[in-house]
């Protein structure tokens, strides 16, 4: 098979990936775009999914990133049965609980594709149509914000959650400035917001006096 035509369909078409956050994603995204398929940035009816051994968001039929390594060491497309991600069920005890697999899952999801403004509620219905996701939007997002909440008090179970997904996206930590800075920061915008209207006033004068002149 041609080094550059592994990941297409019979009919010569590239195939659709999807890869979930992990840390083989960039390794594979490199060789699935190397050796002709392409790469989505939602997952699609027609994207094969790629993601890490027990992912809880992973869809009936979803595959290990490890598919992508052995198809490119042999040079050829191998039976994707033996790639099936496996997932564990979340535990039950008198209601359906979050797993700290589940909560990172989420993590990184919003994080990845919503970065800063969270996307409001319309990122966690997205989340809840994913194949997989066994919760509604507003089960999510409830979540999602006591999640925050708590690693913000410095709970150390939300904390392991945030690093989990952290080391997922590989993005710098989630930042959480002490009482002290804070205060500091207010009174920075405050004198900001000063200098920025002396300026202002000083520039209206010098106009006047411009015009005053020039008349």
């Amino acid at each position: 098979m041609s080094q550059d035509k592994l990941f297409v369909d019979e009919d010569g078409n590239p195939r659709k990936f999807f890869i979930r956050p992990c840390e083989a994603k960039a390794e594979a995204r490199r060789i699935v775009e190397a050796r002709g398929g392409i790469l989505s940035s939602r997952f699609e009816k027609d994207c094969i999914w790629l993601g890490a051994e027990n992912d809880a968001a992973a869809p009936k039929g979803g595959l290990l990133v490890d598919y992508v390594f052995h198809c490119d060491a042999e040079n050829k497309q191998l039976l994707p049965d033996n790639f099936l991600i496996k997932k564990e069920k979340a535990p039950i005890t008198g209601r359906n609980l979050f797993s700290e697999e589940e909560d990172a899952d989420l993590v990184s999801y919003i994080l990845s594709h919503y970065s800063g403004s969270y996307g409001g509620k319309k990122g966690f219905a997205e989340y809840s149509q994913l194949p997989g996701a066994a919760r509604t939007d507003s089960s999510y997002y409830s979540r999602f914000k006591l999640l925050r909440q708590k690693f913000q008090e410095h709970d150390t179970y939300a904390r392991r959650v945030w690093q989990r997904a952290e080391c997922q996206l590989k993005i710098p930590p989630f930042p959480v400035k002490s009482d002290r800075e804070q205060e500091t920061q207010r009174h920075l915008n405050g004198d900001h917001r000063k200098t920025t209207k002396g300026h202002a006033e000083k520039r209206d004068v010098e106009e006047a006096e411009e015009e005053e002149e020039e008349e």
